[in-house]
């Protein structure tokens, strides 16, 4: 999916980018959730996650429903 929409000359530059981008998160997310429990607690850390997860939810359901409804109007309605 990461390399889809790239030529096919620049694939191993996106793989690259999609990997490095990938490991940040790895080494960045845990850094960060430290330090933010550090200084505000370990129980902000599990709210802001439920914060983050309902919005994650919450995007992922407007677009899907957008998506089905732009599907729809336009699908070609055979009559038989």
């Amino acid at each position: 999916m990461a390399i889809e929409s790239v030529s096919q000359s620049f694939r191993a530059t996106a793989m690259g980018a999609y990997q490095a981008l990938y490991a940040l998160g790895i080494f960045g997310g845990p850094f960060i959730a430290g330090m933010v429990n550090h200084v505000f607690g370990i129980a902000f850390g599990f709210y802001f996650e439920a914060i983050l997860g309902v919005c994650a939810v919450g995007l992922i359901m407007t677009k899907t429903f957008e998506k089905i409804q732009n599907h729809d109007t336009h699908t070609i309605k055979r009559h038989t």
